[in-house]
């Protein structure tokens, strides 16, 4: 069907590091854009991963966590999306990854992520972030949460999505397959996947929230370099977790430069979205 093509298409463009980073709006895998979330039970799996443990977080943790990696100078994309992308984006992208990356492409592409990643960290050895202050924080009233829930889940096209798939015949599951470089048994467990995560998404709700201002610190070779203050950044409580819901606003301005140093913070939120499939 056309809905199908459209959500399960495949259209990747390889690119190479350095001025070739990834687009800004995405990922390599163009049509890969599934508008999926990952199902109830592996929401609850992700409580034991990195720093999301229902309840022991505040809405700092996701930035100081981000800065934990940075300073380890992580290659893991997914460790980075659990800060940066909300929780039922982020565990379908650990779940589909594990049928797609049956698809030599969208594997190569999605290691090329992690190269890239490394690659930068190695352009700038010695730079580390030092501190973060949150200058300012403010919680978000009931009106401003219901904006991003609305933003962030549409329940009336996860309706519309569901009864698609409800729909499916063998024809569909069989040039899905195709379409994805999969077996059938796994297209049809991609979709069985897909329905039970849109029906836990139609009951998804938007527990809290803080607009805050931040402010990072950089060392280099022993000079220390501060950032502007970062203003309007929101972080969201949604199921348990807490996570940085406008990151591309905090990394547009989360640069380090002097007369002798420029590390492009920029770059890695991009590289983090190669691996990226959902659409919210």
């Amino acid at each position: 069907t056309e809905a199908m093509e459209e959500n399960f298409g495949m259209d990747i463009e390889v690119g190479e590091f350095g001025d070739n980073v990834p687009a800004e709006d995405g990922s390599f895998f163009g049509k890969y854009k599934i508008q999926l979330a990952a199902a109830a039970a592996v929401v609850v799996v992700l409580g034991v991963i990195i720093f999301v443990v229902a309840g022991s977080s505040s809405y700092k943790t996701p930035v100081k966590e981000l800065v934990k990696l940075i300073n380890k100078q992580s290659s893991d994309v997914f460790a980075y999306q659990e800060l940066i992308i909300n929780p039922y984006e982020v565990a379908y992208n650990q779940d589909a990854y594990k049928i797609l990356k049956k698809n030599d492409d969208y594997r190569d592409e999605f290691e090329l992520a992690k190269e890239f990643l490394a690659d930068f960290y190695d352009a700038n050895d010695g730079f580390r972030i030092s501190s973060c202050d949150f200058v300012k924080a403010e919680k978000m009233k009931g009106s401003a949460l219901r904006d991003v829930q609305r933003t962030l889940f549409d329940s009336d096209e996860y309706e519309d999505l569901l009864e698609e798939f409800d729909e499916m015949d063998k024809g569909d599951y069989e040039d899905m397959a195709d379409d994805l470089d999969i077996s059938i048994s796994d297209a049809k467990q991609l979709v069985k996947e897909t329905k039970k995560a849109l029906k836990a998404m139609l009951k998804a709700e938007v527990e809290d929230g803080y607009t805050v201002t931040l402010r990072f610190y950089g060392e280099y070779d022993g000079d220390e370099e501060k950032t502007e203050k970062i203003e309007g950044i929101k972080i969201i409580k949604l199921d348990g977790t807490w996570f940085i819901y406008n990151p591309s606003l905090m990394f547009e301005k989360f640069n380090f430069q002097n007369d002798e140093l420029y590390v492009d913070m920029h770059r890695v939120y991009r590289y983090v979205n190669i691996a990226s499939f959902g659409d919210f």
